[in-house]
């Protein structure tokens, strides 16, 4: 079950390593994507699991960063909270359009996690009528 844990701290290596080397990075972001098991993340073994990578990354001049999801559940601002408060050195990518998607106002998450923020993503969401939505400019959509 934890199995890709392991995998995901070696391919974290890597991908660290290259950013040393040629790319230069100093921030690296990662997600809960929408069909993340919500009990999973809570738990004490993921939990040291990100701990580890969270050391690697801080080893290697590395800012992690998770970006809140769009999606109502995993995205909502009382979960993206339980996450950073458990893993207080994990900064956020603060995406505009993915809280709109989540159901949330950008301005009620900025006011909640503006000393979390590690990224800003800026885009806007433009609702359709079919409720999907599109990306768009930031002022062509609902921001």
């Amino acid at each position: 079950m934890f199995g890709e844990f392991t995998i995901t701290i070696l391919v974290f290596g890597v991908i660290a390593d290259l950013r040393a080397s040629i790319l230069g990075s100093k921030i690296l972001r990662v997600n809960v994507d929408e069909h993340a098991d919500w009990q999973l993340l809570q738990s004490s073994q993921w939990r040291g699991q990100m701990e580890k990578v969270l050391l690697f990354a801080e080893k290697s001049d590395i800012s992690l960063v998770l970006e809140n999801p769009p999606h109502r559940v995993n995205g909502s601002l009382e979960n993206i909270k339980q996450i950073l408060d458990v893993l207080p050195s994990l900064k956020l990518t603060f995406d505009t359009g993915n809280w709109m998607i989540a159901g949330e106002h950008p301005a009620t998450a900025l006011h909640l996690f503006a000393e979390e923020i590690g990224y800003l993503h800026l885009k806007d969401i433009r609702f359709m009528g079919s409720g999907g939505y599109d990306h768009c400019q930031p002022g062509l959509g609902g921001f």
